[in-house]
């Protein structure tokens, strides 16, 4: 399975003259080189946008913890009324947004209409409670979004930004970077300062129930990105967070230094560790085949582990 670190929906319109009302939806985990790709610029795919280049982007959602969750959304948004997502909420539409959405015309393509369907999917489980955020590239489409949504509102969570997508890549990129060096460093600290003289796993404290963590198990465990001083079991910070009739937390303070803290980023941020932690072992094995079975297991090990955080997020 190809692991994705990040995976987003997105909202593109039509430049072409004439033609500014024509939009499409649909979803990659590369933004930069899809919408080169849409407008011609690379070869391969976007195949049904060629007639109306050039494209833009409106808005883009991320922040899916697994591509499941992404092309969901993409397939909900792309057809809201057909979704078991959204048929519990019909009756909570206006007349005139509902005709819309039900259309089969060029009508139901127009942008206002899309925005529309993105606002009634962030309010339906189980986008609702995913650690979405939302980019938009002009701040007219920002506003024009959120002067909308005003009378729906959108979960607390779910927050907004305005800027270019090149910048949005950057941010990201440079924050997992920052947060994989905090992890690397405190591997190393435990390997040669902590169990320099024995053979012992990497280990950390839990901060809730007060157990051990081996810090390879990288799918067992969540860690505060602001302090890094807290670490808890997965099962232990979930059981504190979650709310009555709830099946996963959404949000919560982190116990030390009481940040609010999103339950999806920090599954996003275990499943970072996996993978580092994955490519590094396969960098071992074909460096030394000797080790290969000792890596097996211990891939494996981290698969079986991750069902409980895949529980809280499918």
């Amino acid at each position: 399975m190809v692991y994705y670190s990040f995976y987003s929906c997105y909202l593109i319109r039509s430049l072409k003259e004439g033609q500014q009302n024509k939009v499409y939806v649909g979803s990659t985990p590369n933004p930069i080189r899809r919408l080169r790709q849409h407008n011609g610029e690379l070869t391969q795919g976007a195949y049904r946008t060629k007639k109306h280049r050039p494209w833009q982007y409106v808005m883009i959602v991320y922040g899916f913890p697994t591509k499941k969750h992404a092309l969901q959304f993409e397939w909900a948004w792309q057809k809201p009324l057909q979704s078991r997502h959204t048929k519990t909420i019909h009756d909570a539409l206006s007349i005139e947004k509902k005709a819309l959405l039900l259309q089969n015309t060029r009508h139901s393509n127009l942008m206002l209409t899309k925005m529309w369907a993105a606002q009634l999917l962030l309010n339906t489980k189980p986008f609702s409670v995913l650690p979405l955020k939302l980019r938009f590239v002009l701040p007219n489409m920002q506003a024009l979004f959120l002067d909308d949504v005003n009378t729906c509102g959108l979960p607390s969570h779910i927050t907004t930004s305005v800027g270019s997508v090149e910048d949005l890549m950057l941010d990201i990129k440079k924050r997992g970077s920052a947060y994989m060096g905090s992890f690397y460093c405190k591997r190393e600290y435990n390997i040669f300062f902590v169990n320099v003289e024995e053979e012992l796993d990497l280990i950390l404290d839990c901060f809730i129930c007060k157990k051990s963590i081996s810090i390879d198990d990288t799918l067992d465990y969540v860690e505060c990105s602001n302090c890094y001083a807290m670490t808890s079991h997965v099962s232990c910070l979930a059981t504190q967070w979650i709310e009555p009739l709830e099946l996963m937390p959404v949000q919560g303070h982190c116990p030390n230094c009481k940040f609010i803290l999103l339950w999806g980023d920090l599954i996003l941020e275990a499943r970072l560790r996996s993978r580092a932690l994955t490519n590094e072992l396969e960098e071992g094995i074909s460096s030394d085949n000797s080790t290969s079975s000792l890596s097996t297991i211990a891939t494996a090990d981290s698969i079986s582990s991750s069902s409980s955080i895949i529980n809280l997020t499918d």
